[in-house]
Parts: C-alpha cells; sequence; structure tokens
C-alpha cells in the first residue's frame, strides 16, 4: 500500500525543490526577472539585426549581379543581332548561289552533246518552278540537219545531259535537203560554279 499525503500542499513537509525560493523579497524576484527578460530582449534584437544585416547584404549582391546582368545583355545585344543578320545574309547568298545557272558549263556541255552537220536557229531556257537548283524549267530548241537520222542522233545526244528530262520531239519536217526540227524538254540545271 502506498502512503498518501492529505495535507495542502504549502502545508507539507518541504522538498528540496518546494524551498527555493521561498526566502528571495519580491523586489528581488522582480529584479530578476527583469534582468532575464533584458537578456532575452537584447538576445532576441542581436539575432535580428544580424539577420537584417545578412538579408541585406545578399539584397545589395542581388541588386548587382543584376546590374552586371543587364550590362553584359546590353553588350550582347548588338552581337545578337549582327549574328541574325549574318545568319540572314548566308541563307540569302546560299539561295542565290544554289539557284544560279552557270551559263558557260551548261552551254559548254550542250555544244559537246550535239552532233556536227546541224546548225541550231533558237534556244530557249526558262525557269518556271523557283529559285532553288532542282527547279524544272523548260528547255526548247529548233534548228536544221540534213536527215532524220541526224535528229533522232540529236535526241539521243540530249538524253545524256543531267540537267535535261523529257526530251520529246516538237516537230521534224524535210523540205529539199534539210530536215527542219523542233525539240523539248525539261530544265533542272545544276546551280553555282563548278
Amino acid at each position: 500500500m502506498q502512503a498518501v499525503n492529505l495535507l495542502p500542499a504549502y502545508a507539507r513537509p518541504a522538498g528540496r525543490w518546494a524551498t527555493m525560493g521561498k526566502d528571495l523579497s519580491p523586489q528581488r524576484v522582480i529584479r530578476l526577472g527583469g534582468i532575464a527578460a533584458a537578456a532575452c530582449a537584447i538576445a532576441i534584437a542581436g539575432f535580428y539585426f544580424f539577420e537584417r544585416s545578412v538579408v541585406n547584404d545578399r539584397k545589395a549582391t542581388l541588386a548587382d549581379t543584376q546590374a552586371r546582368l543587364a550590362a553584359v545583355e546590353a553588350t550582347a545585344a548588338p552581337l545578337r543581332a549582327a549574328e541574325a543578320s549574318s545568319t540572314a545574309r548566308a541563307t540569302v547568298i546560299r539561295t542565290v548561289a544554289g539557284a544560279r545557272v552557270n551559263w558557260e558549263r551548261t552551254l559548254t556541255d550542250f555544244a559537246r552533246v550535239l552532233p556536227d552537220q546541224m546548225s541550231l536557229q533558237s534556244l530557249q531556257a526558262a525557269s518556271t518552278g523557283g529559285a532553288t537548283p532542282s527547279a524544272a524549267g523548260t528547255f526548247a530548241i529548233s534548228g536544221t540537219t540534213t536527215s532524220h537520222v541526224r535528229v533522232a542522233l540529236i535526241l539521243d545526244r540530249l538524253a545524256l545531259l543531267p540537267w535535261l528530262s523529257d526530251i520529246s520531239l516538237g516537230s521534224s519536217s524535210h523540205s529539199g535537203t534539210s530536215d527542219q526540227f523542233t525539240i523539248s524538254a525539261g530544265f533542272a540545271p545544276a546551280g553555282g560554279a563548278p
């Protein structure tokens, strides 16, 4: 069985902690409490000012970094504009160079495949598909030769040119000692210089 003390707390025999502070006067308790409260207030104020200085330092660092970033962006803006302009010019140059017909090479190849004993009366080449190297166009020639066999030879020789396609005989007529002919084809010359 366990003993139970029925006396009120103030009448019980004092334990180690029960007597502590009983001999202190109220003024002394208020003074010690004030000192403890002041020490806590000073510690809290110190922590507040320390954290405030850390935040202000970080704000200053952020402002400095943003100012440097703005300066770098201002320096980089003309460079980006120049790069965009250079890219646009290079694209235009590639497009023009790719669409340009090297007439010297084209006509040299054409002259090499033509057989002898023929003469041209007209040559027409027109692009109808745009400004790209693979643009389809039309190619037409008319001329005279000595026989229908020579007209067939011209058709065979024109088929050797890679920039001509769908070669067809428009007309061939014999008059006296010569044959008049017209030939048409698709025209897609290779662009650029050799």
